[in-house]
């Protein structure tokens, strides 16, 4: 009913969980096996994929500069990966699964995943949820969250 009064308008969007989401996509790519050797192997897979598709948004400099700071935050997270490095020819991390022998074993899986995790949070931090995850759509379209529809809600004040 309008009684003249501006209505106001709320968009809201389903929350983004950007380490649900990693560690689904490091599960994806190394199967049901929760041995540090396969996590380490499914979390470096997984990068190279993530890598494929967004140094076609980033170029090489900015994927570099994204999984420096991914690994930062990560080590900031995780301790165990303190002994991990980022190759600078090609991106990767050195020492992964050299790191995750001293994880716990309720650690182990959020440790492996914390790389792509934080990738995740700074690419929707920095680009934004539509177009930072269209890559990661594009790679694994039934894991990565569809866009967001927001929800308009009115209410008259």
């Amino acid at each position: 009913m309008d009684n003249g009064s501006p209505a106001a308008v709320s968009v809201t969007n389903r929350p983004f969980d950007a380490a649900q989401l990693a560690q689904k996509l490091v599960i994806r790519e190394g199967g049901a096996s929760h041995e540090i050797a396969a996590l380490a192997n499914a979390s470096l897979k997984t990068l190279e994929k993530m890598q494929s598709g967004l140094i076609l948004l980033l170029g090489g400099a900015g994927f570099a500069a994204l999984v420096t700071r991914a690994l930062k935050l990560a080590k900031r997270q995780h301790a165990v990966l303190t002994g991990v490095s980022i190759d600078p020819a090609t991106f990767a991390p050195q020492g992964l699964a050299a790191s995750l022998h001293e994880s716990q074993p309720e650690e182990l899986l959020a440790a492996s995943a914390a790389i792509p995790q934080h990738m995740l949070e700074l690419l929707v931090t920095l680009l934004g949820e539509d177009v930072g995850l269209l890559p990661i759509a594009k790679i694994w379209p039934d894991l990565a969250p569809p866009a967001p529809a927001p929800s308009l809600t009115e209410t008259a004040e």
